[in-house]
């Protein structure tokens, strides 16, 4: 009788461990990054400084949101960003907002002294392109470029100052970039 509950036991630690390996498989973990070097820009970003925990990013980016589909500004993707330079606990500065459609620059131009912005030139890149499948999809998309553009920059003598990304909500992916600097 004990032995029948054992294989249950073990039954049932097999199902999860299986459940957690084909979740973190659809997710992308297990995906080779393709870096690729592209020309981008200039992108207009609105943001906002972020200090405090990643959970806490949903409210801020809600309310910023918000505040530009009331201006009349609706063709937006959501930005982050971090950069080298260290605030004042010592952490990485963070940015967090929006990219905004090159259809809505003309209505954004009337209300841009209400929002911190940030205009990233046009010139080269380190792209790298990772489907969003689940809320883990955009983390593992996030570590495995990073890395990827580390070894890329370390490779042809360039300093990773600034790390960007953007969600292609149309395309159901993530988009991470960095400038590659002379």
């Amino acid at each position: 009788m004990k032995r029948k509950y054992y294989y249950y036991i073990i039954a049932v630690v097999v199902l999860i461990i299986a459940i957690l390996f084909t979740h973190r498989w659809y997710s992308g973990c297990f995906i080779k990054v393709n870096v690729q070097e592209k020309e981008m820009g200039p992108l207009l970003v609105v943001c906002e400084y972020f200090y405090g925990l990643q959970k806490e990013t949903r409210l801020m980016r809600d309310k910023l949101s918000y505040s530009l589909e009331s201006d009349g500004i609706k063709d937006i993707k959501e930005f982050y960003a971090i950069h080298k330079e260290k605030d004042y606990k010592g952490d990485p500065i963070r940015k967090i907002g929006f990219i905004i459609g090159k259809d809505d620059h003309k209505n954004f131009d009337r209300v841009k002294d209400t929002y911190n912005t940030i205009v990233l030139e046009k010139g080269k890149y380190l792209v790298v392109h990772f489907p969003l499948k689940t809320k883990l999809s955009f983390y593992v998309g996030f570590r495995k470029s990073r890395n990827a553009f580390l070894e890329m920059c370390k490779e042809k003598n360039n300093e990773l100052t600034a790390f960007y990304s953007y969600i292609n909500e149309e395309k159901k992916e993530a988009v991470y970039f960095v400038k590659i600097t002379e």
